[in-house]
């Protein structure tokens, strides 16, 4: 049980609990009251800062885990030297830290927004301020999207053409025993032929 694979695995799991557990509450309790948000401006931006932190450590999980495997197949004497676990925990940590860190600019943005429509006071957490780190949002989709859905794609190109070229190598290989396989089999047809 004790592979990079699970460590990754592992670390995506607690994401998603992170995810479902902060979420879940004000989500359910919106469908059945979506005027009124109850939980106030504290929870409102720890309910963003834990989706902030989930999503950013999914993507750089994932992202990691792609790397890991890129390695392991393109440059398999390298990953005996990196993949070790130890490196790997290491490596899962240093990922949780960024998620937390690259969320806080998202997260104290939101906040309760009131509204008053037709006499009837409503309010509702979603992002309220617009100041210090207006373009955070669109920093955190090149960070967390973009950027690894490119270093992903191409990894998993680099991947792909590695094992056709294996593929490929390995057929010749077999091609090439056969046809020697081959020819003892003629000799030995022959020799025996001449008996």
């Amino acid at each position: 049980m004790h592979t990079a694979t699970n460590y990754y695995l592992f670390s995506l799991a607690i994401s998603d609990l992170f995810l479902l557990i902060s979420a879940l509450l004000p989500e359910m309790y919106r469908i059945w009251s979506p005027e009124n948000y109850i939980f106030g401006q504290t929870f409102c931006i720890i309910q963003g800062f834990a989706a902030e932190t989930s999503v950013n450590a999914t993507v750089l999980t994932i992202t990691a885990f792609t790397v890991e495997r890129y390695v392991a197949i393109c440059h398999p004497f390298l990953s005996h030297t990196i993949a070790k676990l130890s490196r790997i925990v290491k490596f899962i940590i240093a990922i949780w830290v960024a998620a937390l860190c690259l969320a806080i600019p998202q997260a104290i943005q939101f906040g309760v927004e009131y509204d008053v429509r037709d006499n009837v006071e409503t309010s509702m957490c979603s992002v309220v301020t617009e100041g210090l780190f207006q373009h955070s949002f669109e920093i955190s989709t090149f960070l967390f999207f973009v950027g690894p859905m490119t270093l992903i794609t191409v990894l998993y190109v680099l991947i792909a053409l590695k094992l056709r070229k294996s593929g490929k190598q390995c057929r010749i290989s077999r091609s090439s025993r056969n046809s020697v396989a081959q020819k003892k089999v003629i000799k030995m047809l022959g020799k025996f032929n001449l008996l």
